[in-house]
């Protein structure tokens, strides 16, 4: 009775996971905030010139562009 059991739990685990629902597909039953989508023309961005330094520190980072 035993071996049968052990025998019987891997046959019924995946007679479930077989019968288990695939995840649905459809765009429209996704919130819109968990998958942005990138704009097409993105702002253009501000290169800076010269040495960068953050206020309050002493620190200062060189861009090597």
């Amino acid at each position: 009775m035993r071996n049968f059991i052990w025998l019987l739990m891997p046959s019924l685990l995946s007679v479930i996971a077989i019968a288990a629902e695939p995840p649905q597909q459809n765009p429209e039953d996704h919130p819109a905030w968990a998958f942005l989508v990138p704009d097409a023309t993105p702002p253009a961005g501000t290169e800076a010139s010269g040495p960068i330094k953050v206020p309050g520190s002493t620190k200062t980072i060189i861009s090597h562009r």
